[in-house]
């Protein structure tokens, strides 16, 4: 389930972030399962690839993340906003460079 190889696997963060959003629960339940490596790979992956240019879609699935108060919920939705705001600021910062 969390693959983070570009090459094999293109948008999977959108796909991630996509279901995140649109069945919280579910995929919650669904992350309970994956080992706390592959759950943060999944999250950073739908912050890096979706909710960075999303913030909308971002504040519904914190949200969401927060009603279903788990603690999966949680560390997933810390990790996700974390790649969300670090991808945002590397690509400031390049932007900054002359």
């Amino acid at each position: 389930m969390a693959d983070s190889r570009k090459d094999v696997i293109g948008e999977i963060g959108t796909f991630y972030a996509n279901l995140l959003d649109r069945r919280t629960a579910i995929t919650v339940e669904g992350l309970q399962s994956l080992s706390i490596a592959k759950l943060l790979t999944v999250c950073r992956l739908a912050g890096e690839d979706d909710f960075r240019i999303d913030s909308p879609k971002l504040e519904r699935v914190e949200e969401q993340l927060h009603a279903a108060s788990s603690d999966v919920a949680e560390r997933c939705l810390q990790e996700a906003k974390k790649a969300a705001a670090h991808v945002s600021l590397r690509g400031a910062a390049s932007a900054e460079r002359p």
